[in-house]
């Protein structure tokens, strides 16, 4: 038993910890967004090499301490699967009825220079995308600033009313 041993076996303990507070507040959330699934399984497979590797040098503390980590990220990677699985399946579905009925938009057509989205799976109608559009003639951008200007007025205006009816 060596202190290099104590030490290294300190930190896989930490990490397993760490790891298994990640487990807790995925199972309260039951919702993995932004987690990288591929980060999980590399990690859980370097312990499973760690528990090949540290009995090789003789590293008792170690070994449990790898034991410990890559049981934590079998957990780990069990619960994002479990929570995962129906979003993943949902974006696949979308995605194969569009390929298969075609996509589903507001409006038959492209209408003036705007792009019109696919509501079922977000991809633009056609594959377009907006260096397919010509370019806005100088009258209707004019027009659409305009409008737009003239709708942020708006909202300027209702935002300095006071809800309560004081004045500031």
């Amino acid at each position: 038993m060596s202190w290099p041993d104590m030490i290294n076996a300190g930190f896989e303990a930490g990490a397993g910890l760490a790891v298994l507070a990640h487990c807790v507040q995925l199972y309260e959330d039951k919702e993995a967004r932004g987690l990288s699934m591929p980060a999980v399984i590399f990690f859980t497979g370097w312990g499973g090499w760690n528990m090949y590797y540290y009995p090789h040098l003789g590293q008792f503390w170690s070994l449990a301490g790898g034991i410990f980590v890559t049981l934590a990220n079998l957990i780990y990677l069990a619960l994002l699967v479990t929570y995962s699985r129906h979003r993943l399946a949902r974006w696949i579905k979308r995605r194969t009825l569009c390929r298969i009925r075609g996509h589903r938009n507001d409006s038959p057509d492209f209408v003036g220079y705007r792009l019109y989205p696919c509501r079922r799976c977000g991809v633009e109608i056609f594959g377009r995308t907006r260096d397919d559009l010509p370019p806005m003639p100088e009258q209707e951008w004019e027009d659409e600033q305009r409008f737009i200007h003239a709708r942020g007025q708006m909202g300027r205006a209702a935002a300095s009313k006071n809800v309560m009816g004081r004045r500031p």
